[in-house]
């Protein structure tokens, strides 16, 4: 399959026009409230954190997008940022590669110094307790957007005739975290840095290059660059 005849995504699109019109909208109200010193306040001031998390989050998925192609080359069918459905309100994927051991889906995160761990308990008598902590924090949530994203994944190639026999690979890619040594693994979603998914996507499988192309083929016709 010839790479450039397929609409493969902008990585990080939807971040990027969320952070430029949260941007537009930000300087078009200080203009109309300050008509003469609205240049210099916004030349003088931050942008709120909350504009300038979709910018650094859209850099971070560049990023990876970047580092994934250059490492994996020719063995490594990627689209990028694709909805999850035809409205385009239920979230997106950052990045759905196609390789020879089959789909992954890679949900990139930022959290520049972070310390990433996974904290679990009971399992004798009960059933156990596991928690995504991010800084401390509980982040398990993040843990069902990458599930959703599965669910539409796995109904799509579940199409094709040999569709169900197609490994779905499930990873959060976090950029600039304290990532575990070991015990990277959560509710089956790796927990990876951009080298540890480079790894997982060379890792050797059954899928040829004929059936890579069909199946990217097959996954962008559904699920289309957001």
């Amino acid at each position: 399959m010839e790479r450039g005849d397929l609409d493969r995504g902008t990585p990080g699109g939807s971040l990027l026009r969320e952070y430029e019109q949260r941007r537009t909208r930000r300087e078009r109200e200080v203009r109309s409230r300050h008509p003469r010193l609205g240049g210099l306040i916004l030349a003088l001031g931050d942008e709120p954190a909350t504009t300038a998390n979709f910018r650094r989050g859209a850099t971070a998925e560049v990023q990876v997008a970047e580092q994934l192609m250059r490492r994996c080359g020719d063995e490594v069918e990627f689209l990028f940022n694709r909805r999850l459905s035809p409205r385009g309100r239920d979230g997106d994927i950052d990045v759905l590669a196609v390789a020879p051991n089959g789909v992954h889906i890679v949900d990139v995160k930022r959290y520049r110094g972070a310390a990433v761990r996974i904290k679990r308990r009971g399992g004798l008598l009960s059933r156990p307790e596991q928690q995504l902590l991010i800084r401390g924090h509980d982040q398990t949530r993040l843990l069902d957007s990458v599930q959703r994203q599965h669910q539409v994944v796995r109904r799509v190639l579940d199409q094709l005739p040999d569709g169900t026999s197609v490994t779905v690979h499930l990873a959060l890619c976090f950029v600039d975290a304290d990532l575990p040594l070991v015990d990277n693994q959560l509710d089956g979603i790796a927990l990876l840095g951009p080298r540890g998914v480079v790894r997982r996507l060379l890792k050797q499988g059954p899928l040829s290059p004929a059936t890579r192309g069909a199946l990217v083929r097959h996954l962008a016709g559904h699920l289309p660059a957001a």
